[in-house]
């Protein structure tokens, strides 16, 4: 793609645009859950797929999004290898065996390093491209999309102390600038003007204040509870790939609400939407809860 041609001077999100590297987040650790739990032939598929997301996510060089993919895939790692180390103790799960959890594991961690050795053999220009950007993530002058973020997080927390009980209203933080003349004249004005807060807690802070906030922790926070109890209960060797997969994704978009701005609209809203949906689905059909009557 364009960032592998330029050596990592062009971000390139493909045709998704910046949908992209949310949903590479999420489905790259899915997919290593998959793999890693599957006992299907086809599992090799899932990481071969999950390999070329990966190549992908690294080309749009989004900071935050491979920092969070490198963390949910740590996790999967990590609690697939002490899942199945405890249940081999008490023989729960046919077809899955410690031993064959760390293969796949070991394979993994190659297959990684095999794909960075690769960029900085062919492409080292991109890996030194990728350094500079979390170098200047950490600067004590940020600039660029950083600067964005911290420019809209301030105005945030400004309309938020203003408003704390119920914000401006849905909808108004966009126009959030019109409001106040320090953001309409300030010098980071086009940081403000028509953006969400590219935080998702700290948006419903501003705009429905700590009502709406409160009801976004339950209902993401209930979403995560579900899934871990479903990935805790799960015995079946048929259920526990989908189930790692949904657990590591849930805690995903929990922790991200935090820093990311739009699981609750726009194309990553749709994301988040089928991942829920999917939790509630399996969670009900798991432990045969009726079904949800209009």
């Amino acid at each position: 793609g364009p960032a592998l041609a330029s050596g990592g001077k062009i971000r390139s999100l493909g045709l998704a645009g910046s949908v992209f590297d949310d949903t590479a987040m999420l489905m790259i650790p899915f997919g290593l859950a998959i793999y890693i739990w599957s006992p299907l032939w086809s599992r090799r598929w899932y990481l071969v797929g999950t390999l070329i997301i990966l190549v992908g996510l690294i080309g749009t060089q989004t900071r935050f999004a491979i920092l969070v993919c490198v963390i949910l895939s740590a996790i999967v790692m990590l609690v697939s290898l002490w899942r199945a180390r405890a249940v081999k103790k008490v023989s729960r799960i046919e077809h899955t065996s410690a031993e064959a959890v760390d293969r796949r594991v070991s394979v993994m961690v190659l297959a990684v390093a095999i794909v960075a050795l690769l960029f900085a053999i062919l492409v080292p220009s991109m890996i030194e491209r990728a350094y500079e950007r979390f170098d200047a993530a950490a600067s004590a002058k940020p600039g660029g999309t950083m600067l964005l973020r911290m420019t809209l997080w301030k105005a945030a927390l400004r309309v938020f102390a203003d408003h704390p009980l119920t914000g401006i209203g849905p909808g108004l933080f966009r126009t959030v600038d019109q409001y106040y003349g320090s953001l309409m004249f300030g010098p980071t004005h086009i940081y403000v003007r028509g953006l969400s807060a590219h935080n998702l807690l700290l948006h419903y802070l501003a705009e429905s204040g700590l009502v709406g906030a409160l009801a976004l922790l339950m209902f993401f926070g209930n979403q995560f509870r579900l899934a871990r109890r479903l990935w805790r209960s799960t015995t079946s060797a048929e259920r526990l790939p989908l189930n790692c997969g949904l657990v590591v994704v849930s805690f995903g978009i929990l922790v991200t609400i935090f820093s990311e701005g739009s699981w609750m609209w726009g194309g990553t809203g749709f994301l988040a939407t089928f991942f829920i949906a999917a939790i509630a689905t399996e969670y009900r059909k798991f432990f045969s809860l009726p079904s949800p009557t209009v």
